[in-house]
């Protein structure tokens, strides 16, 4: 599977990117802000996106919650799975609402990665 990875932190993206690789998936892009993001979704078309809640270091999810929008404008099916150091409830209600498939928390586990992807290979 192509996946776009898309973390402010670049440490998580360099983990996750490895993580990704290492179940057999190709990472295409690994970027670090929303036109960033878009431009390589565009550029790209990838299978999945894998997108920090808190991008740009908005406490309260919106900057993943604009790019998740965004994404979505592009392509409705989009597959997108949320990557959060945050558990807010309402933060990942929105994000569901928004469109994303599945949400791993950090620190990023194999499972939870595993799982999330699951979802989307079998949907």
């Amino acid at each position: 599977m192509k996946v776009l990875v898309v973390d402010d932190d670049a440490a998580i993206r360099f983990v996750l990117a490895g993580m990704l690789e290492d179940l057999g998936h190709e990472v295409v892009a690994s970027v670090s802000n929303e036109s960033s993001a878009l431009e390589a979704y565009v550029e790209k078309r990838p299978d999945l996106v894998t997108l920090d809640l808190n991008l740009s270091g908005a406490a309260d999810g919106s900057g993943g919650l604009a790019v998740l929008r965004g994404l979505r404008k592009l392509n409705a099916n989009v597959n997108v799975i949320v990557v959060s150091g945050s558990s807010q409830a309402r933060a990942r209600t929105l994000l569901r609402q928004a469109g994303a498939v599945g949400f791993v928390d950090k620190p990023i586990r194999t499972e939870a990665l595993v799982q999330a992807i699951s979802k989307v290979t079998h949907a």
